[in-house]
């Protein structure tokens, strides 16, 4: 196999690059939010409150899903847990957010990792490390605020297994993802389809079914039976004020063609303008059924160009989430995290189409933080000015998802491009995994 393409030497350069430019992203944040306090501060609207109470019962010795109705899957227990002492260094909320800073610096050093795989040279590899850091400066300490980081770090790792076409780690990446947000688990047909070939397929779908079941196995047998309500409390929430699906209500209500109550549920703020929002928030997941099976069928058309061409499979990834997004009820602002590793890597790529979407979507960031947090209770109480705000951050965010999904479909008739030459892991082709 000497003849196959070798991962770049230089990799490690443009990695800890990534890694120094997450540190030099967080030290500015903190010292701009949390010492300078330009116009809200590093923890306002923090949903740190409620992962510390939550670390406090288990502490007690109260049992997630059993003694406490906890909404999230089990694997983020040891995240909300981890910080462990409080009143060390500063308290559980500075612990907490230094947790999130290190995810998020190890999913900017997988993804640039990805970029060093797919592309020869440092150019495309700095350009990744380069844009993930842009994207956690124009969202401020958001990210700190949230464990989304870790499924910002899951999206990365799995990324880089594509890229390598280790195909049952990349479902496994999944299955972990499942048992983090559940969200993740839409990749795994996309797994099936760039495998191809039976035998990874099978090895595939059993390691995601080991990932995505074993976290929960020790709460069943602890009599978790709560765990029902992972999703039965997602399935009952109303539509969300931030949601994409809300913003006609929202815009009706600042002209007076709609009558909007806000209500307070499910920690977040819900809108109600009866009978259609509660009828949307009951089609939103079969818009998201119908937006994803839509983009499979436009990737099962190009499924011969994304095996050779695994450089564009970030771009099918963030076709599919930014139409989650778009099509759920729920959207809060934290949900743009997940798309950052996928940013720099469809930035890094080049062409116009493809900057274009980039910049669009740090330009989308760059909105939500304007409007969250020191806008949100302005909006909670219906005032025009962050309703405004919110209508042209959706439609922006709206313009970026069908610019996705056009370069998607562009790739139908795209041939394999020798300036981006198919990537082979060492071996690989004769233990395809």
């Amino acid at each position: 196999m000497s003849g196959q393409p070798k991962p770049s030497k230089s990799a490690t350069i443009p990695v800890l690059a990534a890694i120094a430019m997450q540190a030099v992203a967080w030290l500015a944040l903190v010292y701009l939010f949390h010492v300078r306090h330009p116009w809200y501060g590093f923890f306002d609207v923090s949903d740190i409150t409620i992962y510390r109470e939550y670390a406090e019962m288990f502490a007690r010795g109260l049992a997630p899903y059993r003694d406490v109705l906890f909404e999230y899957p089990p694997l983020a227990v040891p995240l909300l847990t981890l910080p462990g002492g409080l009143g060390f260094l500063g308290g559980y909320d500075w612990i907490f957010a230094g947790e999130m800073m290190v995810l998020c610096a190890a999913a900017a050093g997988v993804a640039t990792a990805t970029a060093a795989w797919l592309w020869p040279g440092t150019r495309r590899s700095l350009a990744t490390g380069a844009v993930f850091a842009a994207a956690v400066l124009l969202a401020g300490p958001l990210v700190a605020n949230r464990f989304d980081a870790a499924v910002a770090l899951d999206m990365a790792i799995f990324a880089y297994f594509m890229a390598r076409r280790w195909w049952w780690p990349a479902a496994a990446a999944l299955g972990t993802g499942f048992a983090l947000k559940l969200t993740p688990a839409m990749f795994l047909p996309l797994v099936f389809l760039l495998a191809a070939r039976r035998r990874p397929i099978v090895y595939s779908a059993i390691a995601f079914v080991v990932a995505a079941t074993a976290p929960f196995l020790p709460h069943l047998v602890r009599g978790g039976r709560g765990l029902l309500s992972i999703l039965t409390y997602h399935a009952n929430r109303p539509l969300q004020i931030e949601s994409v699906l809300a913003s006609p209500y929202l815009l009706g209500h600042t002209t007076g063609l709609a009558q909007v109550t806000v209500v307070t549920s499910y920690g977040s703020q819900g809108v109600i303008a009866p009978p259609a929002t509660r009828f949307l928030a009951t089609l939103s997941p079969w818009l998201l059924a119908v937006c994803l099976a839509a983009l499979y069928g436009l990737a099962w058309r190009s499924r011969q160009h994304l095996r050779d061409n695994l450089a564009d499979v970030p771009l099918v990834m963030l076709g599919m989430i930014l139409g989650l997004v778009c099509t759920s009820k729920v959207l809060s602002p934290q949900f743009l995290v997940w798309t950052f590793p996928l940013v720099a890597l469809v930035t890094a790529a080049g062409g116009r189409g493809r900057l274009a979407i980039g910049m669009g979507l740090l330009g989308v960031t760059l909105l939500t933080q304007i409007g969250f947090p020191a806008l949100y209770w302005d909006l909670v109480v219906l005032k025009r000015g962050p309703i405004v705000l919110l209508v042209v951050r959706n439609l922006a965010l709206l313009a970026v998802t069908v610019l996705t999904i056009l370069q998607i479909r562009g790739l139908k008739c795209a041939k394999s491009n020798p300036a981006r030459p198919m990537r082979i892991a060492p071996g690989a082709l004769e233990t395809e995994r």
